[in-house]
């Protein structure tokens, strides 16, 4: 489970204009697969989708990935931000609308993902693992087929196709996790458990 409290915004603000701030803060690793994402940017700016993308974290494949997004012409669009510091994370989480991961394969729902769902940003992830136990479309989050750039794509338009119910979803993807990811309640469940043993 993760901390609910820590990872906690008191009031979660959307971008108020036209333009949709995205953020990944998976590693730069072949498992959480960020070349569909870098693909699936290509077809927002190609249909003209005002957008910004910040990817943060690092790893073996980050220079490869630096240099994806030059060939894509994505420079104007995405940043690297490298590595960040845990403690700020909340705050960091707090500037974007859109989380993204495109993890191809997780244990169980992944504690970034479940950060961001209690930081009440939109998720969109892909549907690997358990995390269809976790996400429902357009209710708490939204799910792609993994591996698909143009799934991701799709889901990322209707995300924004439904910007008029983003605080709603975001108070239920919050919820979700409190009600089934909070550390304290996690815990209480341990002892419960061990009282029986």
């Amino acid at each position: 489970g993760i901390d609910t409290n820590f990872f906690n915004l008191e009031d979660k603000v959307f971008s108020k204009d036209n333009s949709i701030k995205i953020i990944s803060t998976r590693n730069h690793e072949s498992i959480y697969n960020l070349e569909t994402l870098l693909e699936a940017s290509k077809y927002l700016k190609d249909n003209n989708i005002n957008f910004s993308l910040t990817i943060a974290g690092y790893g073996s494949e980050t220079e490869y990935l630096i240099r994806k997004m030059k060939e894509l012409g994505l420079s104007d669009f995405i940043e690297f931000t490298g590595r960040y510091n845990y403690q700020t994370l909340p705050k960091l989480l707090s500037k974007f609308d859109l989380f993204i991961s495109t993890s191809l394969s997780d244990a169980g729902l992944a504690s970034s993902i479940a950060e961001a769902m209690a930081c009440q940003n939109i998720v969109i992830v892909s549907d690997s693992a358990e995390n269809n136990l976790w996400i429902t479309n357009a209710v708490n989050g939204f799910l792609f087929r993994a591996g698909s750039s143009q799934s991701l794509y799709k889901s990322i338009i209707s995300a924004i196709d439904k910007k008029n119910i983003w605080d709603q979803i975001s108070v239920n993807a919050r919820k979700t996790i409190l009600d089934r990811n909070d550390i304290t309640n996690e815990m209480r469940k341990m002892y419960k458990l061990m009282e029986l043993i």
